[in-house]
């Protein structure tokens, strides 16, 4: 019993963190924390050295500088109580102007953040030295590229990947407890089968109804939002099975024991490393079906 009120109290305030940051338009500081911790826990999982988790946290924070620095001065000197005070200062030092030529170049600055790991990693540990790049740090590249670039969903698009992942998790627990039989890969994640799976996808096909019935979604038919929901619904399925393996083949439960009750932050947000990619691809297709 102490366990659970553990974990729901610690489960509320992920929550929480993840509404409060998103809401306030400081994305950039939830992935930077999520980010860094991940590669910490990422690091162990692959046996890497303390100079090598190092070097990929450096990497991290330099890749993602160009979209940081955009939406910390967007967030903190153009919008409200800020700007007034702000102003004349970014006026005389034309801050603002070198950031947003600076952000013009972002993906020619990440394909060197790239060019430079491949340098740095990949003659001693070969295409599974470079995971961290393709597993942390591009899918949170795409994920705040998500959150800047649109503007016509009704709700932060980071929040909307979230909602997904926490219902198809949710409902695929649920059945799984109550109905699960056939489990889908023993070897990797014997707890998940397939009658939980479909809760999962039944669960994220209800939340899709209710947003195309609000409007949350800006899609003209409502076939598209289903198409998204299942999109990201499998994404964050594998993305969780990913992980699975990873933490299988290093011999450990857990990632990390950042969040009590929960394991570490890898744990949590394995399904989100995979969707957001997913949806940076596929939501502008669906838009213009």
């Amino acid at each position: 019993m102490k366990e659970l009120i553990q974990r729901s109290i610690f489960g509320l305030l992920y929550v929480f963190l993840i509404l409060l940051l998103v809401y306030y338009n400081f994305s950039p500081i939830l992935f930077s924390l999520f980010g860094s911790l991940a590669m910490l826990e990422l690091g162990k999982i692959l046996f890497l050295k303390r100079n090598a988790i190092q070097l990929w946290l450096l990497s991290f924070w330099i890749a993602f500088l160009p979209w940081f620095s955009t939406v910390f001065v967007n967030t903190f000197f153009f919008e409200k109580p800020f700007f007034n005070f702000y102003t004349e200062w970014l006026t005389l030092f034309k801050i603002a102007d070198r950031i947003v030529a600076f952000f013009e170049w972002r993906w020619l600055w990440i394909l060197g953040v790239f060019l430079a790991t491949v340098v740095l990693f990949y003659r001693k540990g070969g295409y599974k030295s470079l995971l961290p790049f393709a597993y942390i740090i591009m899918p949170f590249v795409l994920a705040i590229e998500i959150d800047i670039a649109d503007q016509q969903l009704a709700i932060s698009p980071i929040l909307l990947i979230f909602i997904f992942m926490w219902t198809f998790d949710t409902f695929s627990y649920i059945f799984g407890k109550l109905f699960g039989r056939h489990v889908i890969a023993p070897s990797i994640s014997p707890g998940k089968t397939w009658e939980g799976f479909a809760g999962g996808i039944a669960g994220a096909a209800v939340l899709t109804f209710f947003l195309s019935r609000s409007e949350i979604l800006p899609f003209s038919h409502a076939i598209s939002g289903y198409l998204l929901a299942l999109v990201l619904v499998l994404s964050a399925f594998l993305g969780d099975l990913f992980e699975s393996k990873l933490k299988r083949k290093a011999g450990v439960k857990d990632s990390g024991a950042f969040i009590p009750g929960h394991g570490g932050i890898l744990d949590r947000i394995d399904s989100f490393l995979f969707a957001a990619p997913a949806f940076y691809f596929v939501y502008p297709l669906l838009l213009n079906l």
